[in-house]
């Protein structure tokens, strides 16, 4: 246990050291999540002509009045899905890149420790992103966020980031059968502004889409979102959001752990490993 917490700590202190000394790609990130929704935004209002009954027909949809913190919670959610996505769920193919990754998987620590360690790092710019959002939708949106919206915002994030993980460690695993991570991240990040409810209510999907976002963690995450801050009409009982999030968690946790030994098994008969 002391050797995997040993491997874990050098393993958050090198990607910690390492956002720093890239930090101008993350303050991108940040200023992305701030910048970008303003488009769909000025969109959902031009589309709309502020229309009684384009507005009426949005609140019955999305179960808010809130264009504006509807769109920049749901961007919310995508840029820190896409976050994981470039750090735990490529941290294979990055170890390759380094030519570390035979040494690593020579070391005796465990996979697992490996994938989730890797995953830590990141949430020091998720968290950071979640503050700017925070403050712009209040300044600027108009959005009422007291205390209290923000302890809510900092229980959902807690709450969901162990099956957001879960997701990176999954991609990070399946990054040794296909050997390349970047392909793998685009179709999840396709799948999540398409299904997840991003900029739009999911209820506007087909119905059997709308069971398919259902089921995604991101889904579930911006919906505890929009229904604890602005107080969007709740689809489901909260206690079964949470439980369901930290139940996908544990399963992909496992899977991932599960995938990665058979992945690496097979790839030491081929010799694709090597080829890495």
């Amino acid at each position: 246990m002391t050797d995997q917490l040993t491997a874990a700590r050098a393993i958050i202190i090198r990607d910690l050291l390492q956002m720093w000394r890239y930090r101008a790609s993350y303050i991108m990130v940040m200023l992305t999540a701030v910048i970008l929704p303003q488009m769909y935004y000025l969109q959902a209002l031009g589309f709309s002509g502020q229309s009684p009954q384009a507005q009426e027909s949005f609140a019955q949809l999305s179960g808010t009045s809130q264009v504006g913190g509807f769109i920049y919670l749901g961007w919310a959610v995508l840029m820190w899905v896409s976050v994981i996505l470039y750090g735990p769920a490529s941290a294979l193919s990055a170890e390759r890149s380094r030519g570390t990754l035979e040494f690593i998987l020579l070391s005796p620590i465990s996979r697992l420790t490996m994938l989730l360690a890797s995953s830590v790092a990141p949430m020091v710019p998720t968290v950071l992103m979640f503050g700017v959002v925070a403050f712009f939708m209040r300044s600027t949106m108009q959005v009422e966020l007291g205390g209290g919206d923000l302890v809510t915002l900092a229980l959902v994030v807690l709450i969901s980031t162990p099956a957001l993980l879960a997701i990176g460690s999954m991609f990070s695993s399946l990054t040794v059968l296909t050997r390349d991570s970047g392909g793998l991240i685009a179709i999840a990040q396709g799948v999540v502004s398409i299904l997840c409810g991003v900029t739009y209510p999911i209820a506007v999907l087909p119905e059997a889409l709308q069971y398919i976002s259902q089921a995604l963690p991101p889904t579930q995450t911006i919906l505890l979102l929009r229904e604890g801050i602005l107080g969007a009409d709740p689809t489901g009982p909260v206690g079964w959001r949470v439980a369901y999030l930290l139940l996908v968690a544990v399963v992909l946790i496992v899977l991932s752990d599960v995938n990665l030994k058979l992945v690496l098994a097979r790839a030491r008969v081929t010799g694709r490993l090597g080829q890495f």
